[in-house]
Formats: C-alpha cells, sequence, structure tokens
C-alpha cells in the first residue's frame, strides 16, 4: 500500500495492491482483447482525494489504468 500527499500535507491518492481477480470485467477483458498473452505483473486500486476510483494493471512495464468501471483510461510508461 502506498500514499501520496501534497506539499501541504493533503492526502491525494491511495494504492492497494489487489489480486488480478479483483480487477472489474471490462479491464480484464480490455487486457485479454489489447494484451494477448502478456501476463499481468501486479495490479492496484487506487483511491483518490475526490472520491473516485481507478484500477492500474501492470503489464511489460507499463501502466494501465482503468475507471471503476472498468472503462480503458490511458496507458503510462514505467
Amino acid at each position: 500500500m502506498s500514499a501520496v500527499f501534497a506539499g501541504d500535507g493533503a492526502w491525494k491518492e491511495t494504492e492497494q495492491q489487489v489480486p488480478t481477480a479483483k480487477l472489474p470485467t471490462a479491464a480484464t477483458s480490455y487486457i485479454a482483447q489489447h494484451y494477448a498473452g502478456k501476463r499481468i505483473k501486479e495490479s492496484a486500486k487506487i483511491e483518490k482525494a475526490d472520491g473516485s476510483i481507478n484500477y492500474e494493471a501492470e503489464i511489460n512495464k507499463t501502466d494501465v489504468i482503468f475507471d471503476a468501471s472498468g472503462n480503458f483510461l490511458r496507458e503510462a510508461k514505467d
């Protein structure tokens, strides 16, 4: 688990590792279609200060980010 805080000490987000099976179904479907044959190294649930939730799956040193429903948002390279 990790937490991110702003310079003034305000909480921004918390990231907690979760089993891949806990990713939303839409996210796992997207991964199967766009990353066929690739392994998810780790997955996480991200809770943000505004109350929103994202999910992250690390695949080949790339973080694939999804919204709470499992809709693809973006990729971020490590």
